[in-house]
């Protein structure tokens, strides 16, 4: 442990080690009822289309819930080639490919209009809103898209993802994770659109610095509308909180309804292990930041994520300071798995190695765990945090990796 300085006395925490054995799991159900008919436009797009719409076929298929059909030639779509479908999922742009790539028939526009409009489903995946700059019906159903001269992207690495409305039938249950894709900065956005999720935009990875939305619904008249701006490639689409993200989004836009338990993105395997931090006083003004940016929202008073280290800080009796954590490469899951609780019964938090699966000792075997804990007064930032992790691994701190 490294004591910066005195702290307040009032300060005191206590350290709890435990380890906990936990087996078993769950897997997904299908959706009851007869399986919702989705219609996946595919065949052109400024990403390797080629290989995720076959991924997303796949992920939807494999729940029993769903029957997937492409059209590699949406611009041929008519009123009657559409009506057997619950929900159109668009996987389809013309971006950056010039006004022949988008010239739909009058025909087709009215009739995938209408579609929706009429009580279907419509649902976007990353960029499969990136067409159409000029037809703003169009930009009313897709939510969100990559708007010129506003939107951009940095570099794809791992970011956190949060949940910012739980009790939404989409998200309610699932619980915050961790992706490697691309991240959009400032979409357009139609007036209106609820925000379920969004990411946290670094601004070392030329971000905004702040928390960009990633999943959206919206009403087009009696229709709905689901937007998943993950999904950049088969890689990110791996990710099981995107792929219970858009399970849900799609079921959603179909019918209105969720019948997939609610439960985590990762299955979480519960939070008290190695390391503990359980703060004995009241702590005025709590806050809780990662090596990766701070955690503005949680989800049930708790907070789940993948870091290089956290600090949880607050006022006590009036003075400013924390409790940080760094962990070490060299530990099983490395970065750990944080768990944080902000209640008003509790201020916790734990690398928690076995937060999204379990470990599993021989009898006579051992875990060992390396953090270094730094008691300081004052907040720290998320770059205070990456250097004391850098001095202490000796390597560079990366950003979050997904469950």
């Amino acid at each position: 442990m490294n004591r910066l300085r005195r702290v307040p006395a009032a300060f005191a925490a206590a350290f709890l080690i435990s380890y906990i054995a936990a087996t078993g799991g769950q897997k997904h159900e299908p959706n009851a009822g007869p399986a919702i008919r989705v219609l996946i436009l595919s065949g052109q797009n400024n990403h390797d289309w080629k290989a995720t719409t076959p991924k997303l076929k796949a992920i939807l298929e494999k729940t029993g819930g769903f029957k997937v059909d492409v059209s590699e030639t949406p611009g041929l779509l008519t009123a009657s080639s559409l009506e057997s479908n619950d929900v159109i999922l668009s996987n389809w742009n013309s971006f950056g490919l010039g006004p022949d790539a988008e010239r739909w028939p009058e025909e087709t526009k009215q009739a995938y209009l209408d579609f929706v409009r009429r009580g279907k489903g419509h649902v976007v995946v990353h960029a499969g809103s990136a067409s159409f700059p000029d037809w703003k019906e169009y930009g009313r159903l897709t939510l969100a898209t990559y708007k010129a001269g506003q939107t951009r992207h940095g570099p794809r690495h791992k970011f956190p993802v949060r949940i910012d409305k739980a009790d939404h039938p989409v998200t309610a249950g699932l619980e915050p994770f961790e992706i490697d894709d691309e991240l959009w900065n400032r979409p357009g956005l139609t007036k209106g659109v609820t925000v379920l999720a969004s990411s946290y935009s670094s601004p070392d990875k030329e971000g905004t610095g702040q928390w960009e939305p990633t999943a959206l619904v919206g009403r087009f008249d009696r229709g709905r509308c689901f937007t998943l701006l993950l999904g950049h490639d088969v890689e990110a689409m791996e990710n099981p909180g995107f792929q219970a993200l858009l399970r849900r989004g799609v079921e959603w836009a179909a019918t209105g309804r969720v019948a997939e338990k609610a439960k985590p993105a990762s299955q979480s395997w519960g939070g008290y292990s190695g390391l503990s931090v359980r703060f004995a006083k009241d702590i005025a003004e709590r806050q809780v930041t990662t090596s990766d940016g701070p955690v503005i929202e949680f989800s049930d008073s708790r907070y789940r994520g993948k870091h290089t280290a956290l600090d949880y800080s607050g006022l006590f009796e009036g003075r400013p300071a924390g409790i940080a954590v760094c962990d070490h490469p060299d530990n099983p899951r490395s970065p750990t798995p944080w768990y944080a609780i902000r209640s008003d019964e509790m201020s916790f938090f734990t690398p928690a190695v076995i937060c999204y699966e379990p470990i599993t000792l021989e009898p006579g075997r051992s875990v060992a765990l390396r953090y270094r804990v730094f008691i300081h007064p004052g907040p720290w930032d998320a770059g205070r945090l990456r250097a004391e992790y850098e001095r202490f691994s000796g390597k560079p701190a990366l950003a979050t990796r997904r469950p």
